[in-house]
């Protein structure tokens, strides 16, 4: 399941309602993962922790609607996927 959100980024409530839907559904093979994504501040391990808590079980950082230039982008890649303290 992946999920976009009405605003392109979902948020942790229609992870969670996706995740509620997709329990009992006939047809489908458990345990399978959700996927949300998004863009977080940089090393923000809280907003993914909501998402994580929804149901999510993949966070995809996704920088392609930025209007940040290549350098910026680059920079935020390497800062690596966000952290849990």
């Amino acid at each position: 399941v992946v999920l976009q959100g009405k605003n392109g980024q979902p948020d942790p409530v229609e992870v969670r309602a996706a995740a509620e839907h997709s329990k009992d559904r006939p047809g489908l093979r458990h345990p399978f993962d959700i996927v949300a994504g998004g863009a977080v501040p940089a090393l923000d391990a809280n907003e993914v922790a909501e998402f994580e808590a929804a149901g999510a079980t993949w966070w995809l950082e996704c920088l392609w609607d930025s209007s940040e230039d290549d350098q910026a982008v680059l920079e935020r890649i390497r800062q690596g996927p966000p952290r849990k303290a």
